[in-house]
């Protein structure tokens, strides 16, 4: 819970640069093209949760 709303803020924009510090979109998408999109595949070869690879995944437009 965040006193400030200020802080959500800030929490999502250091979330959204760690995402693309750990998995940078050109590379991310060359990923989800050799794997078909499977997304097990995907958080393996960028060492992060399956989570953390659906969120860079739907946040790059990728999730239907």
């Amino acid at each position: 819970y965040y006193q400030n709303p200020d802080d959500i803020t800030k929490e999502i924009q250091a979330n959204m640069l760690a995402a693309a510090i750990l998995m940078p979109k050109n590379k991310f998408l060359k990923a989800y093209k050799e794997t078909n999109g499977n997304i097990y595949d995907i958080s393996t070869f960028f060492n992060v949760s399956i989570k953390a690879a659906s969120v860079r995944l739907e946040s790059l437009g990728k999730y239907d």
